[in-house]
């Protein structure tokens, strides 16, 4: 099961997000030495941590993150598109357009960052993509450093290059796009023998109750139901 993360449902989660920015701090800014705000709090934000953005949690038995990215809509800005223009040749499609996501700020934490997290991994990536199907989206986006562009192909996603690599002050790196139509989906569920929805809306049962009345939302609808009721919106 993984959780998507909403600006509906938000106040639900509060407690697994806030460990999930300060893991992000953990991962890029003291591990890897990306320079990038931190708050009083100890998390890493951006500002494309939004009202719009998507989080996806696996968390353990325990509520804990073991996987988690975040997707957001390029058209309401991107790393990519900002920052990295230069990594996308010039005759690919542009980044920023209306059903496209930008995938950034994957980890993965614990166990789940070994060998016996690879099925914890793969359901996360399903997840993204039952999401994408759900939403419509035709594609998604990203940048990754070039050392990591090879496993993350055969993540069972149908990735390809948008550009040649080039370095940043961190190292090196590459902009890729995912393909994310039904398709894409059955053939990730063959590759990984997964074939269960991964994705699930409904808040932890773990977390604190007075969070979510706090929220004052009416209960989700299912994810295609409200993706339906988005698209004639």
């Amino acid at each position: 099961m993984i959780h998507l993360v909403t600006s509906e449902n938000r106040g639900r989660y509060a407690r697994a997000l806030a460990e999930m920015h300060r893991l992000r701090r953990e991962i890029f800014v003291d591990q890897k030495g990306w320079k990038l705000p931190v708050r009083e709090d100890g998390g890493e934000y951006d500002q494309y941590d939004t009202a719009d953005t998507l989080y996806f949690l696996a968390l353990d038995r325990d509520g804990s993150i073991e996987v988690s990215a975040r997707c957001h809509p390029t058209a309401r800005g991107s790393i990519l598109a900002d920052h990295f223009p230069h990594l996308v040749d010039d005759d690919e499609r542009p980044v920023a357009e209306p059903g496209v996501w930008e995938f950034s700020r994957y980890f993965s934490h614990g166990e789940a960052a070994g060998p016996k997290g690879f099925g914890r991994r793969a359901e996360l990536r399903l997840a993204i993509l039952e999401a994408a199907v759900d939403f419509g989206i035709s594609r998604m986006v990203g940048m990754t450093d070039t050392f990591f562009y090879d496993p993350f192909a055969r993540s069972g996603w149908n990735v390809r290059v948008l550009g040649l690599p080039a370095a940043y002050d961190e190292g090196e790196a590459v902009a890729f796009e995912v393909t994310t139509t039904d398709r894409d989906l059955h053939q990730m569920q063959e590759r990984t023998a997964i074939y269960e929805r991964q994705l699930t809306l409904s808040g932890p049962a773990f977390e604190d109750r007075a969070a979510a009345a706090f929220v004052g939302q009416p209960p989700m609808p299912p994810l295609r139901q409200a993706a339906g009721q988005r698209r004639r919106a």
